[in-house]
C-alpha cells in the first residue's frame, strides 16, 4: 500500500486561499445586505440580486418571508420606521457546507437607530443564516432567522452612544 503524501506548500497555500476567498464572498454578502438597510434605496430593487428562489426568512415576530414582494413589503416597512441605523457584526462564525456550495453563518448584531419620530433605540439580535453560491456577483440568501436578544427599545442619547462604543 502506498505511503499517504504530505500536502505540499503550495497545497496548503491553495487551501489557504481558497478559505480567504470563501470568507470574503461571505463579507461581501453581509456588508452589501447591512448596506442597504443603512442606507436604504427608494424601493427593495437592489435586494433582488440578493435573495435565493427558495428564499425562508425568518423574522423575530415569527413571520416567514417567502416571495420578493414579501421581503420588499418588510424593507419598505422598517424604512418608514427607522431614519438612521448601523449594525455591528457581533461573533461572527461562517461554516462552508461539505459540498462547497453554500455557508452557514451564525452572529449577532449589536444595533443602534434613531427612529423617524426622533428617538434614539438600541437592539441585539441573533442571527442564523444560509448563503447560496450561484456563481453570481453575491451570494444568494436562502435561509434567515433571526431571535432578539435585546428588544428595539427607545434609550436616551448617552445609551445609545455607549452601546455604540461597547459594540465597537
Amino acid at each position: 500500500m502506498p505511503e499517504p503524501t504530505q500536502p505540499t506548500a503550495l497545497d496548503r497555500l491553495r487551501a489557504s486561499l481558497a478559505a480567504a476567498s470563501n470568507e470574503n464572498r461571505v463579507r461581501s454578502f453581509l456588508h452589501r445586505w447591512l448596506l442597504l438597510l443603512e442606507q436604504p434605496a427608494p424601493d427593495a430593487e437592489p435586494l433582488r440580486e440578493l435573495l435565493a428562489d427558495d428564499l425562508e426568512m425568518t423574522l423575530s415576530d415569527g413571520r416567514v418571508l417567502h416571495t420578493f414582494e414579501e421581503v420588499a413589503a418588510w424593507y419598505a416597512g422598517a424604512r418608514e420606521l427607522v431614519g438612521v441605523s448601523i449594525h455591528h457584526i457581533v461573533d461572527l462564525v461562517i461554516t462552508p457546507a461539505p459540498d462547497g456550495g453554500s455557508y452557514q453563518l451564525a452572529m449577532d448584531f449589536s444595533w443602534q437607530g434613531i427612529a423617524n419620530s426622533g428617538r434614539p433605540m438600541t437592539a441585539r439580535t441573533r442571527h442564523r443564516w444560509t448563503l447560496t453560491d450561484t456563481g453570481e456577483r453575491f451570494l444568494r440568501l436562502s435561509r434567515f432567522a433571526v431571535t432578539q436578544l435585546e428588544p428595539f427599545a427607545p434609550v436616551t442619547a448617552e445609551e445609545a452612544l455607549a452601546a455604540f462604543r461597547a459594540a465597537c
